[in-house]
């Protein structure tokens, strides 16, 4: 059977999990979680002091997504949170998505995944990206000592529903492994 030779690769050192929450993008393979594609070197703060958004604060973020590993395993991690866009701890986070229009802080209810052969971050932050058309998912991670972002997904908003998927690879000792995402968040207030 074709699983055997994947499930003990997965399996034999489940101290050196990466953890899924901080995937590396699409196209980045070499397990170092993300892509850093924010510069704010040399941005200058344009912004009205005078905050008119008639948003209610704070969104919930509740939802799961559904990772699927072909042949493999599929499974759900359920997320909870909330937003953190105007909390100044996370001051760091949204200073590298000047685009977002809400940044979360979401706990997870599984450490791991796949007969515990895949790890999960028990914490996860997304930002979001209205545009006129659809809806940006932004993947923050933090590696060594730095927070990086990545785009996620690009999904839809019907209502206060999120949903979105993904392809990515899971980098597990130099062997690729791809696998899909599928989410969907209720962005409640």
């Amino acid at each position: 059977m074709r699983l055997l030779p994947v499930l003990a690769l997965f399996a034999c050192n489940p101290s050196e999990k990466v953890a899924i929450g901080d995937a590396p993008a699409a196209n980045d393979t070499d397990n170092n979680g993300t892509i850093d594609t924010a510069d704010t070197s040399d941005t200058e703060d344009t912004s009205d002091t005078e905050d008119t958004d008639t948003t209610p604060y704070p969104l919930t973020w509740v939802g799961s997504r559904v990772i699927n590993f072909p042949g493999y395993c599929e499974e759900a991690i359920y997320e909870d949170g909330e937003e953190v866009t105007r909390d100044s701890d996370f001051a760091d986070l949204v200073d590298l998505c000047p685009d977002c229009n809400h940044v979360f802080e979401a706990s997870t209810d599984t450490s791991s995944i796949c007969n515990n052969t895949v790890g999960v971050s028990p914490t996860i932050y997304r930002g979001i990206i209205l545009n006129e058309e659809d809806v940006e998912v932004v993947l923050f991670s933090f590696n060594n000592g730095d927070w990086d972002i990545s785009l996620e997904a690009e999904g839809e908003i019907n209502g206060t529903t999120l949903t979105y998927e993904y392809e990515s690879v899971y980098n597990y000792y130099g062997q690729n492994y791809d696998f899909t995402a599928e989410g969907e968040i209720e962005l409640q207030d």
